[in-house]
């Protein structure tokens, strides 16, 4: 039963908390000249001293970025489409990463300053709608792009489906959804953006959750679809055990240590720290690298401090 291994993954969560950070600390950070290294080799060796801003801005914040994002999304992106104007003919289309980070990031905000509740409130509300109207086919798939007017698309773009990306913006509205008393959302959080997304995205042959997959079941476009990878099942952790802990359904805690036991064969390198982030479909490791161009020092460290601040509070232990 998956209730008598909470002690067992707290003790592990926590262990791999502090080797993962550790990592980080004492590989990433160049001295010499400021900002992070995040090209780093499976032993720490820095490959490559390029500092991708993408990873720079995710160790981080800032109020008058906040600003020029929620600028650009709600009233004129001209600014960062220069230089890319739309082809004629071109289909717009919303991306759901759009709403689902800015009710991220504007939470994190806001948990370090509880003043900003009242400035970013709009921009949630504005964000969970948007969210849902990534739910098609009377809720039974999360696309990811959907048109300006909240409809589906034709092609490939419109039946695209990303199960790690609506897992994870389910959390983040599952989340939204306790804090504000919306029990109807919560309920929509879990059964629509996490459920359905698991269930279509396990990998019932080799495990582990698939990067894209297609609404009608073709062949993604996308040549890795079918690798595995390690934000996708990160967020599927911190979802499940949200979801466990607000509803106390023990199929969630099953499901969080079913992708838990994965990651711990997979991923996980208990060896010198952090996580091996792209796998084959088999599991085997693709790339050997900790950090690259998009894996930093992220979602590893942030999945496993939620994680074990939720297991804290259900075993009822100090963080």
């Amino acid at each position: 039963m998956a209730e008598e291994r909470l002690q067992e993954f707290y003790d592990e969560i926590s262990e791999d908390l502090t080797r993962c950070v550790q990592f980080w600390l004492t590989h990433s950070q160049d001295d010499k000249y400021g900002g992070f290294f995040n090209c780093i080799d499976e032993d720490g060796t820095v490959y490559d001293e390029t500092k991708h801003v993408w990873l720079q801005a995710r160790q981080t914040e800032a109020i008058q970025m906040m600003d020029r994002l929620i600028h650009w999304v709600r009233e004129d992106d001209t600014d960062i489409r220069q230089g890319r104007p739309p082809l004629a003919g071109e289909a717009r289309s919303e991306s759901l990463a759009v709403p689902m980070m800015l009710l991220c990031v504007t939470h994190e905000l806001q948990t370090l300053d509880p003043s900003l509740c009242a400035r970013y409130r709009d921009i949630q509300e504005w964000s969970v709608q948007k969210a849902l109207s990534h739910v098609q086919r009377e809720g039974t798939v999360i696309l990811e792009n959907v048109s300006t007017s909240g409809t589906e698309l034709p092609g490939s773009l419109g039946r695209l489906m990303i199960p790690g990306h609506a897992i994870e913006a389910g959390w983040f509205l599952l989340r939204y959804a306790k804090q504000n008393g919306q029990d109807e959302l919560a309920q929509k959080a879990i059964d629509q953006f996490m459920n359905g997304p698991f269930a279509r995205g396990w990998d019932d042959e080799c495990g582990g959750l698939y990067y894209f997959l297609d609404a009608d079941r073709y062949s993604p476009v996308q040549l890795e679809w079918n690798m595995k990878m390690w934000w996708v099942h990160t967020e599927t952790m911190v979802a499940f055990l949200m979801a466990y802990q607000h509803t106390r359904d023990g199929d969630h805690l099953h499901t969080f240590a079913r992708v838990y036991d994965y990651c711990c064969s997979k991923h996980v390198d208990k060896k010198r720290g952090e996580w091996f982030g792209y796998l084959n479909r088999d599991g085997s490791v693709s790339m050997r690298f900790k950090g690259g161009p998009w894996k930093g020092c992220f979602h590893v460290p942030r999945s496993l401090l939620y994680c074990k601040q939720m297991m804290s509070e259900l075993l009822k232990r100090p963080t």
